[in-house]
């Protein structure tokens, strides 16, 4: 989209859309005004875009931006608020004004069907009011001007024709230029050339006239048969004062040796025009290789004003590509440059489609000139080939191509010796495998240098393991960096990377590095060797014996364990346990009996929010702060101590299904633990209790099993002392004058994909630019992070319209049990929200359960307190709070009538209008605060 914005502006709110509302969703008849006959500003500037939904023409104003264009919107050249009026298209007619065709139809959407109607012919439902009979065509004319010439234009008279080219209206022109090639008219070849010569341009600094006549001739075929004649004229077109003469002589030379070799003798490849420099990268992709040409792509290679031009890039990297073995062969003369960011990438790119074909002729033309690049160039080009190389080479290399590796991996600098080394290996080379001696000191030399940062470092480990999984010598070097100064993130790294490694021995040397760790820094090693399906029952005897501590697995681990698939493990596993002591009780109702006494103990809140940060912020959050796993425990306080002591000691007691843990194993022998947080066709994820996603792809996947249990396993009482408990507890319940409540456990729709019509369309999300905590007039609001789509954060009620909020709920709750002085929202916007819909019908009614029974009801109405979700519209009885992109979340409150009583829940019921509303986030005020 070349457009600002995709919005449009109609001059009636009665306007019916099913995906993108408030903006184009039928956009149709794109064209240029061509003709003189309105006003100058609009000669060749403005565009005119129909679209039926809006009842509108819109004319967007076009400004040259670089080698491409950028739009901005103008102004309605027609708009109606008939309902019944649809524009589909508009063009310039023959008499130089624009002529509109309206489809004069009721509704225009095919789809979806809505409830009660049938789906005909092409997917549209049926309804009466669809008409196929009463469209128009209107003749939109510029008032006190006159209407354009009509040329009389004869087949029979080919100078007629002639003249018509010349005609100030493109669409006479374009008429004469199709007579021209349709009957054949080459007499008219030298006076079509007397055209080229024509060196004048008209206001818009334009020669249509040339322009015209270069494509006659392209259609007659006279700049194939006869070139050598013609071949001057084109050259001189070279030279032309406008610009869109140069660029269109230049699309229509011949696509053969003959263009090229014109193209190449001519200035027109350094012309000053971002366009026509663009069109001569598309000419030369389509075009044999020819050397004068590549040698033009090497010269511009890194052109500085070229950096922000993306289309002008994008043609760059076409032409090389095509071309690649020759661009090669004359990169060195490229010398030493500053390529910058965006070419370097184009570098990447041209080397990854190089790669791709699978073509060792292409390696081999790189291996011939890789030492004569300057060394940026050469880590740009190798970064991309490795990218791009297939997983299967089609090999072998000749003893040619390996004489040359040999030579260059000991002449390239060190970084690009490195590269070229695990290309190599890619390719099977054999020299390279001579060479990986010293690619394995370089890369061990990096890891064990703590001047470096992490990445680095890791980024080393991962090379090691990768080139040289076998190794055990590699294995105890990385197990060596595990020392006890190394953070628990570091060693949980290094050990992920060894755990993929095949060489024997390593689970003995890890076991050794174990005994030297810090207490955090043997959980963390710990837990990564448990992944190791095949090390399991040894790691187990190892724990048995005492060499490993089961006290240092995490209860996640332990429940993993206990839950295996292949049953030795699992009873193996309860044996260890038991005897270790590390066994949760499975009376959980038990373990909740011994601990009630905790729960009526008065707490330290502030003790227990170091417990929280010690214990429970890994999965859970708490105000914007903590992992994303588990529940956010914001807004906790909604419950009493008791509630929240059962929901600690036995989670699975009544576990949610986007909180169950899965267990899968892996094909290469690794057991991941975690959530599905998302699935496709090919892959599924899993996020484990580190807060670390695991992307498995399906082909991977030896066995999955889902368990009954939560991912927050069982036995938590043995982490804590039961003060600690109490502490936390307090924590969790303590209240202050605002309480957000969580909205995760009832939301219903993720806001950063399209919630009414299509997950694809930007225009129908709410999406602030961060999720942390909100606040607004003072009063603080809690937004539930949708997490990349997969956690829903909002909740959207019932609507009969559209896709999606026809499945979405009537009606939710939210348990309460406080008194409430106020209750703020962050809502007030619906699907077809006012100016949409009938002002004054309820959207959304807010029903207040009291702990005595009784009940009272808010009614919240389109157009007072709800508005359009898709552009801010001010209503009285909410406040405008946020601007998210174009879209907007207001704010309202609603003051109990009985403060002083309790209200158990909170019930959000939909209105029995046509609204889909939203709720954001709700934050309760109370009437009272503990002391």
């Amino acid at each position: 989209m070349i457009a600002d914005s995709a919005r449009f502006y109609p001059i009636t709110h009665k306007v019916r859309q099913v995906d993108f509302h408030g903006s184009f969703t039928a956009a149709s008849g794109h064209l240029v005004y061509t003709a003189r006959t309105y006003p100058k500003f609009y000669w060749n500037r403005v565009a005119f875009v129909a679209d039926p939904t809006g009842h509108l023409v819109a004319s967007l104003i076009l400004e040259r931006q670089g080698s491409s264009y950028r739009s901005r919107y103008g102004w309605n050249l027609l708009a109606s608020d008939d309902e019944w009026s649809a524009p589909i298209a508009a063009a310039v007619g023959p008499d130089g004004n624009v002529w509109v065709i309206d489809w004069y139809s009721y509704i225009v959407q095919h789809n979806p069907t809505p409830p009660g109607f049938r789906t005909g012919r092409g997917n549209a439902y049926e309804t009466p009011l669809r008409d196929t009979k009463h469209g128009r065509i209107y003749r939109l004319v510029q008032r006190g001007t006159k209407p354009g010439s009509y040329p009389r234009l004869l087949s029979s008279q080919p100078q007629t024709l002639l003249r018509g080219l010349q005609h100030d209206n493109l669409f006479w022109r374009l008429h004469s230029q199709r007579l021209i090639v349709e009957n054949r008219c080459s007499q008219l070849i030298p006076d079509l050339v007397a055209l080229l010569h024509d060196d004048r341009v008209d206001e818009c600094d334009l020669n249509v006239a040339s322009i015209h006549a270069l494509w006659s001739l392209h259609g007659l075929g006279a700049l194939q048969g006869n070139w050598d004649e013609l071949k001057p004229s084109i050259k001189k077109a070279f030279h032309h004062r406008s610009y869109a003469v140069r660029q269109n002589a230049v699309r229509v030379l011949p696509s053969d040796s003959r263009g090229a070799q014109c193209l190449a003798e001519s200035a027109v490849l350094r012309d000053a025009d971002p366009a026509v420099q663009k069109a001569v990268l598309l000419r030369i992709a389509e075009m044999p290789t020819n050397p004068c040409l590549t040698k033009h792509l090497v010269d511009v290679l890194g052109e500085a004003t070229w950096n922000q031009d993306r289309p002008l890039l994008h043609a760059y990297t076409v032409a090389a590509a095509v071309h690649i073995q020759q661009w090669l062969e004359f990169l060195p003369s490229a010398g030493k440059r500053d390529l910058g960011d965006s070419w370097r990438a184009v570098v990447q790119r041209i080397a990854e489609h190089g790669a791709r074909s699978n073509d060792v002729s292409n390696l081999r033309a790189l291996l011939n000139v890789l030492d004569k690049l300057d060394s940026n160039l050469q880590q740009a080009i190798l970064e991309g080939w490795i990218q791009g190389t297939p997983n299967e080479v089609r090999g072998p290399l000749l003893h040619a191509d390996e004489k040359r590796l040999g030579l260059l991996l000991t002449q390239l600098p060190e970084p690009s010796t490195r590269l070229l080394t695990m290309l190599a290996l890619r390719w099977k080379s054999e020299i390279a495998g001579e060479h990986a001696g010293k690619l394995k000191a370089v890369l061990e030399r990096d890891l064990v240098n703590t001047q470096l940062n992490q990445e680095m470092r890791l980024r080393a480990a991962h090379q090691l393991a990768e080139l040289f999984p076998d190794s055990r010598e590699v294995a105890q070097l990385l197990l060596r960096q595990m020392r006890p100064q190394a953070p628990p993130d570091l060693v949980t790294k290094l050990a992920s990377v060894i755990v993929k490694m095949s060489a024997a021995g390593i689970l003995e040397d890890a076991v050794q590095t174990y005994g030297s760790l810090t207490p955090a820094g043997r959980k963390a090693l710990l837990n990564q060797l448990f992944t190791r399906e095949d090390w399991l029952m040894d790691l187990l005897h190892l724990t048995a014996r005492g060499a490993l501590s089961a006290s240092d697995l995490s209860l996640e681990q332990r429940q993993t364990l206990l839950q295996h698939r292949n049953q030795r493990i699992a009873i193996q596993a309860r044996k260890v346990l038991e005897t270790a002591g590390g066994l949760p009780n499975p009376d959980r109702q038990k373990v909740v009996e011994s601990f009630k006494e905790t729960a009526q103990r008065r707490g330290d809140a502030e003790a227990g929010r170091k417990v929280f940060q010690t214990h429970c912020a890994k999965c859970h959050s708490y105000r914007g702060e903590g992992g994303k796993v588990g529940p956010d425990l914001t807004g906790m306080a909604i419950h009493s101590k008791e509630h929240l002591l059962v929901e600690i000691l036995d989670p699975s007691r009544s576990v949610e299904g986007n909180y169950r843990q899965y267990l899968v194993a892996t094909k290469s022998g690794l057991a991941i633990s975690g959530i599905l947080v998302a699935e496709s066709r090919t892959t599924i994820e899993v996020l484990d209790a580190e807060g670390k996603t695991h992307v498995i792809p399906r082909e991977h996947i030896e066995e999955i099993q889902a368990s009954p249990k939560s991912l927050m396993p069982d036995g938590f009482e043995q982490q804590l002392k039961p003060q600690e408990l109490a502490d936390l507890l307090e924590f969790l319940t303590h209240r202050e004058k605002y309480l957000p409540l969580p909205l995760d456990r009832v939301a219903t729709a993720v806001s950063t994909q399209g919630m009414f019509y299509r997950h694809e369309a930007t225009q129908e999300r709410l999406v602030f630019s961060d999720w942390k905590p909100k606040s607004y007039k003072g009063i603080p609001f809690h937004l539930v992070d949708p997490q990349g789509g997969r956690v829903p954060n909002v909740v959207l009620f019932y609507s009969p319209q559209g896709t999606y909020p026809p499945k979405m709920p009537k009606s939710v709750e939210l348990p309460c049990n406080l008194r409430v002085r106020a209750l703020h929202m962050l809502s007030g916007v619906s699907g077809w929200g006012y100016p949409l819909g009938k002002k004054g019908t309820v959207s959304l009614v807010v029903r207040l359960h009291y702990d005595n029974g009784q009940s009272e009801e808010h009614l919240l109405r389109n157009g007072e307190h709800f508005a359009d979700y898709i552009r801010r519209v001010d209503v009285p009885g909410s406040e405008f709070a946020f601007a998210l992109g174009q879209q907007q979340i207001r704010y309202l409150a609603i003051q109990p009538k009985r403060p002083q009583d309790i209200i158990r829940k909170i019930e959000f019921i939909k209105g029995p209008d046509e609204t889909a509303p939203i709720i954001m986030a709700v934050t309760l005020e109370l009437s009272d605060l503990p002391e």
